[in-house]
């Protein structure tokens, strides 16, 4: 959704609200299952930057390039966390560079049961606890009830897949 990045943050529309322009255009950050949205989202008007094999680590060093190049505006999603673990301390790091940023949004990691991903939930979960401008979208819960929907699962027809086999990227 293109914005005005040189209009005001807020409008006063009355004496009781205020409306709030968007600053920038939403950047999504994410690794190999953000990959296959990408295209889609990027139709839609976001920046979105995806990579196989890319860490939570990793964001830290996407956060501060997009802040150099202006492009950080006041929603920011990330979708990172299917390459390894994620702990308290990397979020904490990332959010020293994103705690202006009106709207983070972290998306949980369903990896299918690998060790980290219970602990690496959690703490996107006690995150939202820590911080007033994050939401987070619970792919983990969500993504639960269709495991079973994978390419190779017995009884499942093409048509009715919504993971690959490896019951992590979707179809």
């Amino acid at each position: 959704p293109p914005t005005d990045s040189s209009a005001p943050a807020t409008t006063d529309v009355g004496a009781s609200s205020t409306v709030h322009k968007r600053r920038g255009t939403p950047l999504i950050l994410g690794d190999s299952v953000m990959v296959g949205a990408s295209g889609a989202l990027r139709r839609a008007g976001y920046v979105v930057d995806a990579q196989i094999s890319r860490t939570f680590a990793a964001g830290y060093g996407l956060v501060l390039k997009y802040r150099r190049q202006g492009k950080v505006g006041d929603i920011v999603v990330i979708g990172l966390g299917t390459a390894g673990g994620i702990t308290d301390n990397q979020i904490d790091k990332l959010m020293s560079l994103l705690g202006s940023v009106r709207h983070v949004i972290f998306i949980t990691p369903q990896t299918a049961g690998r060790k980290f991903e219970k602990a690496s939930r959690q703490s996107l979960l006690d995150a939202a606890q820590r911080y007033s401008n994050v939401t987070i979208i619970d792919w983990w819960l969500l993504a639960q009830p269709y495991l079973k929907f994978h390419d190779g699962a017995k009884g499942v027809a093409f048509k009715d897949l919504y993971f690959y086999r490896d019951r992590i990227h979707i179809v």
